[in-house]
């Protein structure tokens, strides 16, 4: 009897709503969001532009905020110094990406947009996280940049020593704090 209460119950509670939308998706690791990524950097919010509609027939960008970033430390699509726009939700919607603010610094895994469309676009199932400086909390965007250093070799530039010239060849070993040349 209390199992056909619960069941009636359960019934009754999903026939009044009118709609619900499940949301589920898996962060990927950092290689892989790397390697799927058009652009990954850490930039500046410098202007936030609002749709400009509301209809679902109408082109991706006219749909969405346009984030604009100075970018400041770039791996992948862009470079320090330059301005890139991504497409976010604002927080709108299952999968958009948390509301940004002007001045922020924000990591940033940029994807292609769907059908093929030019603009870049960040969602919540990226890695892409606001910079919070002073966290040490495991799983930061800290560790992802780490990671990112050393998955592009930004990590550990081998720089000749004083006096050698710059075409020098260097083995990958080290000796100590120094590269051992050949």
């Amino acid at each position: 009897m209390k199992l056909l209460m619960r069941m009636l119950t359960l019934f009754a509670a999903m026939a009044f709503v009118p709609s619900a939308y499940g949301c589920f998706c898996i962060t990927p690791e950092v290689t892989d969001e790397f390697n799927q990524a058009k652009a990954v950097f850490v930039g500046e919010v410098i202007e936030i532009i609002p749709p400009q509609s509301d209809d679902d027939s109408a082109p991706l960008a006219a749909r969405f905020f346009q984030i604009k970033f100075r970018v400041q430390k770039a791996w992948k699509g862009t470079a320090v110094g330059q301005e890139y726009t991504v497409l976010s939700g604002q927080g709108r919607g299952c999968f958009a990406f948390p509301a940004v603010a002007k001045a922020e610094t924000y990591l940033i895994y940029a994807h292609t947009g769907t059908g093929g469309d030019s603009w870049s676009v960040v969602t919540n199932c990226s890695r892409a996280a606001q910079l919070r400086y002073g966290s040490i909390e495991r799983g930061s965007p800290f560790e992802d940049i780490k990671r990112l250093d050393l998955i592009t070799g930004q990590a550990f530039k081998i720089r000749p020593r004083f006096g050698e010239p710059p075409a020098m060849n260097y083995r990958r070993s080290w000796s100590g704090s120094r590269a051992i040349s050949k």
